[in-house]
C-alpha cells in the first residue's frame, strides 16, 4: 500500500473536543468543561513520518500553558498510534467582533457555498442576513423556494461559515422584503442600457457602420473582430475590452420601462462560467441566433457588477464559433468500443443509447456494444438508431458474478472432520499483496477434538514502514514492531507448528496466499496445504446473516471477538466460529473433511463476492440465453445487484462471448491480489478475451493506496 504524505491537513466532521471518546472522564487539574463546551477544532495538521498532530483550538478564554499540555497529553493517550499532539491555541476573545468576522469574510462564504452547492448562488448573492441573540444567524432571501433549498443544506453551510468567523452559528432562513432592490435592479439595468448606448455613439470611428449587425453571415452582432480567445479562469479584474470564446448555458430577453430589449446570459469554456449582458444599439432579434447550447466569440468590456457582486461582460461584437469540446477519431484503424454505458447503467452513465450509436457512426466505427450494468433496456432504441445509422449493434451487458462453487474446503482427501488436527490462524499485514507486503503478526491456535491443545503467536518485523492506515486498523506501531523477529524464522517456526495439521482461517485464501508466497520468497519451497475457509463455511451454515465479517458472524453466533484485527484474537475466534459451525451441522451426517462442500450448493448466493464480467451475444440462441441470464439474476438472485451464479452462466454460455470486463472483474482482482501466473492462467482460461482499459479508468487506485504508483498500474 502507498505511504501517505508526510504532513497533510484534515478539517473532521465533529469540531467538537468532545469527539475524542472519554474525554470527560479524564481527571483534568482544572475546570474543562467550558473547553469541551465552547472548544472548536478548526483544523488538524497530520504528521505521518512523526506520528504526530498539531490542533488549531478556537476557545472562548485563554488556557495557561501546563492546561494546555495537559489537554495535549490526554488526547495523545486517546488516540492509537499517535505520539505528540501540539495545540495551537486561538482566543475567540481576541478575535475581531463576531458581526465585524462576518462582514469581512461573507464573500469568501459565498465563494465556498456556490463551489459545494452551485444552485444556491442564486439565492445567496442576493441575500441579506443579521445577526440575532445566542449566536442566531437568519438570513433571508427572495422566497419560500429559496428559504426551503437553503433549509435542506443548513448544517452544511453552518460548517462553512464556522470555518470563516471561527464560531458556531445556529441558521435559520427566512423570506426577506426585496422590493427596492427589484427596483434598483431594473433602475440599474436602464442606467447601463443608457451609458452602453451612449459609450457606443462616442466609441464608432468616423466611416465605420454603427449598425447593431454589419450584415456579414460571419457576425452576430456589431463587427466582425478576430484575436484569442481569454480562459475564463483566468478574468480576474476589469477590463476595457476581451475576447472570449465558449457555449451559451442560460440565455434571457428583458425590456426595460422604455420598451427596449436587453439580453442576460452565461456562458462557459468548461474550464469557468461568466454572466454576460447584450444592450444592442438598435433594434435587432438576438432570440433567432442565441439559445442555450450556441458556440460564440464575445467581444467586450469586463465590469464589476455591483448588484450581482461579481465580473460581467458587457457585450459589443459576437460572432458565431465552433465547439471546441466536440472529439473526433482520427485512427486509420478505427476499434469497436466493445464496453459502453447508457443512462440506464444506474449512477454511471448519463448518455442517451442513440446519441452514442450516432457518435459512433460518425467517428466511422463499424459496430458499438451496449454494456449497461445488469440491465437491457437500452436494447430498443441502440436498435433503432443502429438501423438508421447503419451501423452494427453488438448487445450485451456487463453482469454481477458469483462464484457459486468456491469450495468451503481445498485439497482434502481422507481426512475427518472429528479427527482431524486443526490450526486456525491469521496474519496482520501491511497490505493486500502477498509478493509485495510484509507480515506484521501472526496468531494461531492448534485445535485437536474441538480443544485448544498449542497456542502460536508473535509479532515480526516488516520491513518497509507501516502506513498510518494499517496502524489505525490493527494497532501495530513501528515501536512495537522494532525489535520483532524476521519474518523467515516466524514463516520456518510457524510451519513446524503446523506439523501437517488441517489450516482454518477467516477468508482462507488470503492468509494461505500469504503464507504460500512467503515460503517461496523465503525457502523456494512451494507448498500446497489443505485448509478450511470458515467465511465460506458460515455463509453456507447460517445463510441469513446480512454480512460475514468476523466481527459480525461472532455477534450474530455469540462467538468472543476481544481485539479485532489482533491476529491470535482473530484466530481464536475463527475457531470458535468453526467449532459452533461443527456443532449446527452435526446431525447432517457429515463425516469427511470434502463433504463439508456440498453444503455450497445448499446455501444461497446473496452473499459472495460479486466480480464484474461482460457478456456479448453473437447469435440469436446468445440472445435468448443473455436475456434468461438477466432475468434471473433479478428475480432468483438479486441482493444489491442482479448476481449471476458462474454455474447459471456455464449452463447458458451457448452463442455468449465472456470478457474479464473492469478492474472489479475477477481477474484483475486477482492481479490486485498477488496472484501467480499459474492462478492466473487458470481464471483467464473461463474467458474468451481479456479487457486492457487506460490507465486514467484505474488512477483512482493510486490515490486510494491499493497500487503504489501509475507505473504499477
Amino acid at each position: 500500500m502507498s505511504a501517505l504524505p508526510e504532513q497533510y491537513m484534515i478539517k473532521p466532521d465533529n469540531r467538537s473536543l468532545r469527539a475524542f471518546k472519554g474525554i470527560e472522564a479524564v481527571p483534568f487539574s482544572f475546570p474543562i468543561e467550558p473547553v469541551l463546551e465552547e472548544g472548536l477544532i478548526s483544523q488538524i495538521i497530520v504528521n505521518t513520518r512523526e506520528s504526530s498532530w498539531e490542533i488549531s483550538l478556537v476557545v472562548k478564554d485563554e488556557l495557561a500553558p501546563e492546561q494546555i499540555q495537559e489537554l495535549e497529553q490526554a488526547i495523545t493517550s486517546m488516540v492509537l498510534g499517535l505520539s505528540k499532539v501540539h495545540i495551537k491555541l486561538l482566543c475567540s476573545r481576541n478575535l475581531p467582533p463576531l458581526e465585524e468576522r462576518l462582514n469581512q469574510n461573507w464573500e469568501k462564504i459565498l465563494i465556498a457555498a456556490t463551489g459545494k452547492f452551485p444552485g444556491s448562488n442564486g439565492w445567496l448573492s442576493e441575500a441579506k442576513y443579521r445577526l440575532m441573540p445566542d449566536n442566531l444567524l437568519e438570513i433571508q432571501v427572495r422566497n419560500k423556494t429559496g428559504v426551503e433549498y437553503l433549509t435542506a443544506r443548513s448544517e452544511e453551510l453552518a460548517e462553512l461559515i464556522r470555518d470563516a468567523v471561527l464560531t458556531n452559528l445556529k441558521l435559520c432562513f427566512a423570506v426577506g422584503d426585496f422590493g427596492n432592490l427589484l427596483f434598483e435592479e431594473q433602475r440599474r439595468m436602464e442606467e447601463e442600457a443608457a451609458f452602453a448606448q451612449s459609450l457606443a455613439k462616442t466609441a464608432v470611428p468616423k466611416g465605420n457602420k454603427p449598425a447593431g449587425n454589419s450584415g456579414s453571415s460571419e457576425v452576430i452582432l456589431g463587427k466582425k473582430f478576430g484575436g484569442e480567445p481569454t480562459s475564463l479562469h483566468q478574468l480576474q479584474e476589469e477590463e476595457d475590452q476581451v475576447i472570449l470564446k465558449g457555449e451559451v448555458f442560460r440565455f434571457e430577453t428583458r425590456v426595460s420601462k422604455a420598451g427596449k430589449k436587453f439580453y442576460l446570459g452565461d456562458i462557459t469554456d468548461y474550464q469557468d462560467s461568466l454572466s454576460f449582458k447584450i444592450f444592442p444599439r438598435n433594434a435587432v432579434d438576438l432570440e433567432a441566433k442565441i439559445h442555450e447550447g450556441s458556440w460564440l466569440m464575445m467581444r467586450g468590456s469586463l465590469q464589476f457588477d455591483q448588484f450581482a457582486k461579481e465580473l460581467v461582460l458587457l457585450v459589443n461584437d459576437i460572432m458565431p464559433t465552433f465547439s471546441n469540446m466536440e472529439r473526433t477519431d482520427d485512427a486509420v484503424g478505427k476499434r469497436v468500443e466493445l464496453h459502453l454505458h447508457t443512462k440506464m447503467s444506474a449512477m454511471d452513465a448519463t448518455v442517451e443509447a442513440g446519441d452514442a450509436v450516432r457518435l459512433a457512426a460518425k467517428w466511422g466505427h463499424k459496430a458499438v456494444a451496449i454494456t449497461d450494468h445488469g440491465v437491457v433496456q437500452a436494447f430498443p432504441e441502440a436498435y433503432q438508431a443502429g438501423k438508421k445509422a447503419g451501423i452494427k449493434i453488438i448487445y450485451g451487458v456487463e453482469g454481477y458474478l458469483v462464484d457459486d462453487g468456491v469450495p468451503i474446503v481445498r485439497g482434502a482427501q481422507a481426512e475427518t472432520i472429528q479427527d482431524t488436527t486443526y490450526v486456525v490462524f491469521d496474519w496482520e499485514t501491511t497490505g493486500f499483496n502477498p509478493w509485495k507486503e510484509d507480515l506484521l503478526e501472526i496468531g494461531a491456535v492448534k485445535l485437536k477434538n474441538g480443544v485448544v491443545i498449542d497456542e502460536f503467536k508473535s509479532l515480526i518485523k516488516p520491513r518497509q514502514a507501516i502506513s498510518a492506515e494499517i496502524q489505525k486498523l490493527t494497532g501495530i506501531t513501528p515501536e512495537m514492531v522494532a525489535d520483532a523477529p524476521e519474518p523467515e524464522l516466524i514463516v520456518k517456526s510457524f510451519l513446524e507448528f503446523i506439523n501437517g495439521a488441517v489450516l482454518v482461517a477467516h477468508n482462507a485464501k488470503f492468509d494461505v496466499e500469504f503464507l504460500k508466497a512467503k515460503c517461496q520468497q523465503f525457502f523456494d519451497q512451494k507448498i500446497q496445504p489443505v485448509y478450511l475457509d470458515t467465511l465460506a463455511l458460515s455463509r453456507s451454515v447460517w445463510p441469513y446473516f446480512k454480512s460475514y465479517k468476523l466481527n459480525t458472524v461472532a455477534k450474530e453466533i455469540g462467538v468472543q471477538l476481544l481485539s479485532h484485527h489482533r491476529a491470535v484474537d482473530d484466530a481464536k475466534c475463527a475457531a470458535d466460529i468453526m467449532l459452533k459451525a461443527f456443532e449446527k451441522i452435526k446431525d447432517r451426517g457429515f463425516e469427511k473433511l470434502s463433504e463439508l462442500n456440498n453444503l455450497i450448493h445448499e446455501g444461497g448466493v446473496e452473499h459472495l463476492k460479486t466480480y464484474h464480467i461482460l457478456i456479448l451475444v453473437k447469435d440469436q440462441i446468445g440472445l435468448k440465453n443473455l436475456y434468461r441470464l438477466v432475468s434471473d439474476s433479478h428475480v432468483r438472485y438479486f441482493h444489491r445487484h442482479p448476481r449471476i451464479p458462474r454455474s447459471l452462466l456455464e449452463k447458458l454460455r451457448g452463442g455468449l462471448i465472456i470478457g474479464t470486463a473492469c478492474e472489479s472483474g475477477e481477474f484483475y482482482q486477482a492481479i490486485l491480489d498477488g496472484a501467480t501466473a499459474e492462478q492466473l492462467n487458470e481464471i483467464a482460461a473461463f474467458y474468451d478475451f481479456l479487457e486492457i482499459q487506460p490507465l486514467a479508468n484505474n488512477q483512482f487506485l493510486v490515490a486510494s493506496g491499493r497500487v503504489s504508483s501509475i507505473e504499477d498500474l
